[in-house]
């Protein structure tokens, strides 16, 4: 059906070419309304296919010339986004087969399509809301350029050719993306701005086309998180910006709190529940002990004086528990001895605190203590080249799912993803070209799917996902979604040339009695069956 349409395709490319040349030269409303009406054509016309990325840009073209013919842009503006979208469409013609004319092929179907390009929209955006970045540029071009390749990682952009129009503006955002060199504002005023959003919790990352010592200097006073460098490398922005969202907690930190005093404790309890942690409170080792199998805290906080088993003990027992190797362990006491404190650190703890101290310095180290193990805990446990977890990681955290999902009898898919011709990709392009490719669709999956889905690269072109609470149907439905978003994607090395790249995957619903090595040869043997039919596509199991 998709071969069908190719020449049809092209003749009706063609009309919305002399249109679109019609409307750049006479910049009135009826050209631009004639420009509207063929995208509505090839609109119509694609419908009944499963062209989900050509869709989005045609339903796009549609929704900006609408804004313009409502005069909720101007003229130039109308242009301006207009335009990428329409070079995307002329690129796309240039290369064989047509991106745009590649349809996405799925063992799930049946939905109605215009309803599926909603959802799937929804689904490459539904972390919306937690990944907002704020592009403040004068210049136009650059402040569009970085919405498109925002938009491609599945990350919302907004633009502001000013720091006046973002303050009067409403929106939500994140992070702040600063340019530093800008008309009618010296740099001291943009970085004052940095440091009041700095001091309200806002993420700023500021840009320029160089930094020198002082301007450094600068970024890190106004409480910046970062800097790049103009001309911007997209892998690099997005890399700095997944870092730097990154490090936002999504849940609140639990603290393990053993204190034999029921009054100390309690006190301590309150204290550190202001703040926003979840407290457990033991008021014994042995306590802890029973219920040690079942938490995983960010920290302990230990009394070091305790009957029984002290303090120096209980800490020496929990570096027996290899799961606990990057948990800090901060001993209270009332003891202030140099000798004290060396014999806690000797014993595994990372600080120790004075039962004299002010309870604000109390919270301050304790916070800070949690931050940076969350940091290091990060770090080790993240595959180095795409962000997601590493092998190790995703192996525990997918049984942790799977236990869950056991004791809450909720459904959980797991999914096996592998890049089709990846090898080629390498021995083409190179090694750069094909780290590229593997970071751009780590970087997609972590923003295109839920806190609560756990994404892992399992080895070489592999990744490895798991769906809690969801559906094999459901997670098919969102892969494909994904999947058409990065085959859209175009990579290019340094010789001019450029690559495509689709990927398979296997996607099997657990059953009751289904554990990680089982699930991972079930969607093992979908991947076998989507490579050996053609690849670019899903194939869906359930375990009974």
């Amino acid at each position: 059906m998709i071969s069908e349409y190719e020449t049809t395709y092209i003749r009706e490319l063609g009309k919305l070419l002399k249109t679109w040349e019609l409307f750049e030269q006479s910049r009135k409303s009826e050209a631009l309304l004639e420009f509207q009406k063929q995208c509505l054509k090839i609109y119509t016309d694609i419908t009944p296919l499963t062209l989900f990325a050509l869709q989005q840009i045609i339903k796009s073209l549609i929704d900006n010339s609408n804004d313009g013919l409502k005069e909720q842009k101007s003229i130039d503006e109308t242009i301006l986004d207009n335009k990428w979208l329409i070079d995307q469409l002329i690129t796309g013609q240039k290369e064989k087969p047509d991106p745009f004319l590649v349809e996405v092929n799925s063992d799930v179907g049946g939905e109605d399509l215009i309803s599926s390009f909603i959802n799937q929209h929804e689904n490459l955006l539904h972390r919306i809301d937690k990944q907002t970045v704020g592009i403040i540029d004068d210049q136009k071009s650059i402040g569009h350029a970085l919405i498109e390749i925002l938009h491609t990682f599945a990350i919302n952009a907004y633009w502001f050719e000013s720091i006046e129009k973002y303050e009067e503006s409403d929106k939500d955002i994140d992070l702040i993306l600063l340019d530093i060199v800008m008309p009618k504002v010296t740099q001291t005023e943009v970085f004052e701005f940095a440091k009041r959003q700095s001091e309200k919790g806002q993420k700023v990352i500021v840009c320029s086309s160089t930094f020198t010592f002082e301007t450094r200097l600068a970024a890190v006073r106004a409480g910046c998180a970062d800097f790049i460098t103009k001309p911007i490398n997209s892998y690099s922005l997005i890399e700095k910006i997944s870092r730097t969202l990154g490090t936002n907690q999504s849940h609140a930190f639990q603290l393990v709190l053993v204190d034999d005093q029921a009054t100390m404790g309690t006190f301590y309890k309150l204290m550190i529940e202001q703040e926003g942690c979840d407290v457990i409170y033991f008021e014994s080792a042995e306590g802890l002990f029973k219920e040690l199998e079942n938490l995983r805290p960010d920290l302990f906080l230990l009394d070091m004086n305790m009957p029984d088993v002290d303090g120096i003990e209980l800490a020496k027992m929990l570096r027996y528990e290899a799961k606990f190797d990057f948990t800090p362990i901060i001993f209270i006491t009332a003891d202030e001895t140099v000798e004290t404190r060396l014999h806690a650190i000797s014993a595994g703890a990372e600080d120790v605190i004075s039962k004299a101290s002010a309870i604000g310095a109390v919270k301050s180290q304790i916070l800070t203590r949690l931050k940076r193990a969350n940091d290091i805990r990060k770090h080790v446990a993240r595959d180095a080249l795409t962000g997601v977890l590493n092998h190790g990681q995703i192996a525990e955290v997918t049984n942790q799912i799977i236990k869950r999902s056991r004791r809450e009898k909720q459904p959980t898919s797991l999914a096996v993803i592998d890049l089709d011709k990846f090898k080629q990709v390498n021995d083409t392009f190179g090694h750069v070209v094909g780290d590229r490719v593997l970071f751009s669709l780590g970087q997609l999956l972590m923003n295109s799917l839920r806190d609560t889905d756990a994404i892992g690269r399992w080895g070489g072109e592999e990744f490895v996902i798991a769906f809690e609470n969801c559906t094999v149907d459901a997670a098919a439905k969102k892969l494909n979604s994904i999947k058409s978003a990065f085959k859209a994607m175009s990579f290019s090395d340094d010789k001019g040339g450029s690559i495509h790249v689709s990927f398979s995957a296997g996607v099997i619903q657990l059953g009751q009695k289904t554990d990680l090595e089982e699930a991972i040869i079930l969607a093992d043997k979908g991947l076998y069956k989507a490579k050996h039919a053609g690849r670019d596509k899903i194939v869906t199991f359930i375990c009974k």
